[in-house]
């Protein structure tokens, strides 16, 4: 109802490489519900589906599992962006770009969608 979503971005080099942040959600969706792993069961707890806090700082994804690259996860409640941004980004594979100015506290660029 909220239309919450996870984020992650880079802040670094990659921030404009969509293809290293894709690589990056193909790593996290690839991880398996039961793992052993101490840097898997991290990314887990950190994407767990439970976890509805959009108003929370951004998290710093661990570097071992970002090829030493920081990456961020931060939740957003889309719900409160206008119906045509919502649209818009469904539109484009849900997939929206952040100003990161402080890292830990991105905001959606909304002038994307005007």
């Amino acid at each position: 109802m909220q239309n919450i979503y996870y984020c992650i971005y880079s802040t670094g080099e990659t921030r404009h490489d969509s293809s290293f942040i894709n690589k990056i959600a193909e790593k996290i969706f690839a991880i398996p519900t039961n793992t052993n792993d101490k840097i898997d069961k991290e990314i887990l707890d950190l994407f767990k589906i439970d976890f509805a806090k959009p108003g929370e700082f951004a998290k710093k994804l661990p570097l071992a599992f970002t090829d030493g690259v920081a990456v961020w996860r931060r939740q957003f409640a889309l719900g409160n962006l206008p119906k045509d941004a919502q649209q818009t980004i469904e539109d484009n594979d849900r997939q929206f770009c952040v100003v990161a100015i402080v890292p830990e506290n991105p905001r959606i660029l909304t002038e994307q969608f005007s």
